[in-house]
């Protein structure tokens, strides 16, 4: 819920301004603010747990695109490795090919 609200800084200048105020709190209530250099309102500090939660969803992130770049990287050196080995193959067969002998003994 919003609410109009009045403050002073710590120079003791007067702020009024709209925040956000618990629902059933009465007109003439305190509600802590949060302020930056100016007095002027500003957005609360995150919590230990909500930087906990930050941190460990970005080395989540982190790890998975880690292991998402390993993969790809494995597998076009698999690709390459393969490619390499059957144009190896391919090259020792036409070598040996022409000296095979088919349904011949001995």
């Amino acid at each position: 819920m919003v609410a109009q609200a009045t403050w002073r800084d710590r120079v003791g200048a007067a702020h009024d301004r709209f925040v956000m105020v618990p629902r059933g709190l009465r007109a003439g209530g305190t509600v802590a603010i949060w302020t930056d250099v100016s007095g002027a309102s500003a957005p609360a500090p995150l919590t230990n747990q909500d930087a906990l939660l930050i941190g460990l969803a970005g080395g989540g992130l982190a790890l998975a695109c880690g292991a998402g770049l390993l993969f790809g990287l494995w597998a076009l050196v698999r690709r390459a490795t393969m490619a390499a080995n059957c144009a190896r193959w391919e090259d020792e067969w036409r070598e040996v090919a022409p000296n095979w002998t088919r349904g011949t003994r001995g």
